[in-house]
């Protein structure tokens, strides 16, 4: 990267104060300030971008700049030979996202942009649907017990009729949200939003006259915030809607054009493309105490592709279940997007995409990993299933704060992950038992890839898959190959032909007995299938080979019934 005066100014000053936040600000906002100008100039002239991301591509990825560094070829040279292939998620480095969105930027992506907007409002109303129903419960559930001494029949309709007076107050909203669009409105839609309107008066009434028998301030404090947070989340849904219809129209518009764009509406895409990028580095950072710099800094413990791959991998086997939720099915899987800067991971629900700054703070990868997708696993999570099980735990059952919540969640699940995995007990009791319930896999079942857990694939994919396995199995006699025998064993295991999984599983620990993960599926296969000694020798392999882990314990658990059953 060509650097100006300023710029070296700037070098020069952190190397004089590494410490001071001024200066490392400086070096910080040096990063940006080149990709982003560099980039938006070339498009503005049009210039040849992809050359550009060619040539600046250590830059770009890594944030290395020699004079700041004393080995940077070193650095370089260690982060390219630690690039791997990554079959579970697509991982993308700065230059190969910037290529992509470029690309559907020229190529007119309105049409794909609009339709993703569209399903994340979609998404969005469905939670606020989801959160008006709770409110409503709240509700009716604060006056059946108020009213449970002494309930009589019109009491009870009453309570029972709150809904649809909210209903009724939904669809007079809307009404006027058109009314002041000055959307055209006929005769017969204007009586009937009077007769509509004229009807909500008398419920609404009603619901006063409810409100008066009611004795306890309390309750009636509580009551009047129900009905407050009613309306405010029926506002949203209205928004959203509205939204949506306004998307829908523009996708009319676009459908039968040809999209051309000008340069200038190129850059500015792109320039808010890298702007957003740059704020949600910073705040990965700014999260932790710190100040932002995507300069590679001396001394700094860096992701690599392997290191980031590993992190990864854990994850998947100790919370298998991540990608088992409805965002998966509409936008897929989220990317992996690794960018210079410093700070722990975390999710971008806008593109569904994982954030990993390449510096973590104190080198701790894992935790970085962790944090983005805990955060993934709760904005995911539509109806708060996650929280509000977590809620009900006894160290939590005074957290009232969402806030609160979510950041004692995150906290435990990384000791999950960093702590737990590895077989140290730092969880009390209740909430280790809760994760085991709620994240890990299952103790009685066997290790499942990711490639093959039950709710990626469609019973007729599985069982075509299992097919094809077995039929190279055969052809490759007497020798097949060790991903084909595991994937047999699993797939017929997944399709309850636990003969079939255990004649597999055998025969690929005959022929590689270095599989570590196939002794432990010895053990639970061999339970399964009532071969107890089989199940007592492979936990017992397992162990020996892996002492210290979650999984080390749970084999052990397994041995001590089986010897005393």
């Amino acid at each position: 990267m060509k650097l100006d005066d300023k710029s070296l100014g700037t070098i020069r000053s952190f190397l004089d104060s590494p410490t001071e936040q001024r200066c490392i600000y400086g070096l910080g906002a040096l990063y940006w300030s080149s990709v982003i100008g560099n980039i938006t100039d070339l498009i503005h002239n049009e210039g040849d971008v992809n050359q550009f991301l060619e040539q600046e591509e250590d830059f770009l990825n890594t944030g290395i700049i020699d004079k700041v560094l004393e080995n940077p070829e070193e650095i370089l040279s260690t982060i390219k030979s630690d690039t791997i292939p990554y079959g579970h998620l697509k991982i993308h480095t700065v230059t190969t996202w910037l290529k992509e969105t470029i690309r559907k930027i020229y190529s007119g992506d309105k049409k794909e942009l609009l339709e993703h907007d569209i399903k994340n409002i979609e998404i969005q109303q469905k939670k606020l649907d989801n959160e008006i129903a709770t409110v409503q419960q709240m509700r009716k559930k604060l006056l059946l017990k108020e009213f449970s001494k002494k309930p009589d029949k019109t009491t009870l309709s009453q309570i029972d009729n709150l809904a649809n007076t909210d209903f009724l107050a939904y669809q007079n909203m809307q009404t006027n949200l058109e009314i002041s669009k000055g959307v055209f409105f006929s005769v017969e839609n204007r009586r009937e939003f009077v007769e509509r309107t004229n009807k909500l008066q008398k419920e609404t009434a009603k619901s006063e006259i409810l409100l008066s028998k009611i004795k306890s301030p309390e309750t009636k404090t509580a009551l009047r915030k129900c009905n407050s947070q009613i309306n405010e989340l029926f506002q949203k849904s209205i928004n959203c809607l509205d939204a949506i219809t306004n998307k829908e129209k523009e996708l009319d518009n676009i459908k039968n054009e040809e999209s051309s764009l000008t340069a200038l509406e190129v850059e500015n895409r792109v320039r808010s493309e890298l702007e957003y990028l740059k704020d949600l580095v910073k705040l990965s950072a700014k999260r932790l105490r710190m100040e932002s710099c995507p300069i590679l800094r001396p001394n700094s413990k860096f992701f690599t592709i392997k290191e980031l791959c590993s992190c990864l991998d854990r994850i998947l086997e100790f919370d298998p279940q991540i990608f088992n939720n409805e965002r998966v099915a509409i936008f897929g899987k989220p990317y992996i997007l690794l960018v210079p800067g410093n700070g722990y991971g975390l999710y971008d629900w806008k593109y569904n995409r994982l954030i990993i700054p390449m510096v973590p703070q104190a080198g701790d990868f894992m935790t970085s990993i962790a944090t983005a997708i805990i955060e993934y696993r709760l904005d995911v999570d539509a109806d708060k299933k996650l929280l509000t099980s977590y809620q009900k735990l006894p160290e939590q059952k005074g957290t009232r704060s969402m806030y609160a919540l979510r950041s004692s969640l995150t906290k435990d699940y990384i000791k999950w992950m960093n702590s737990e995995y590895l077989g140290f007990k730092v969880l009390d009791k209740e909430t280790r038992n809760w994760f085991e319930h709620e994240v890990a896999p299952g103790k009685t079942d066997i290790f499942c890839p990711p490639q093959y857990q039950p709710f990626t694939l469609s019973t007729e994919e599985f069982r075509n898959m299992l097919k094809a396995v077995e039929k190279k199995i055969e052809e490759i006699q007497p020798k097949p190959s060790e991903e084909d025998l595991w994937a047999a064993c699993i797939l017929n295991y997944q399709q309850g032909k636990f003969k079939d999984s255990y004649k597999h599983i055998n025969e690929l620990l005959a022929i590689y007995p270095d599989h570590l993960f196939g002794y432990y599926n010895l053990g639970i296969i061999g339970m399964k299938t009532t071969h107890k000694q089989d199940a007592i020798k492979g936990f017992k392999e397992f162990m020996k080979r892996n002492p210290q882990s979650w999984w080390a314990s749970v084999a052990r658990e397994h041995i001590r019934r089986l010897q005393v059953s």
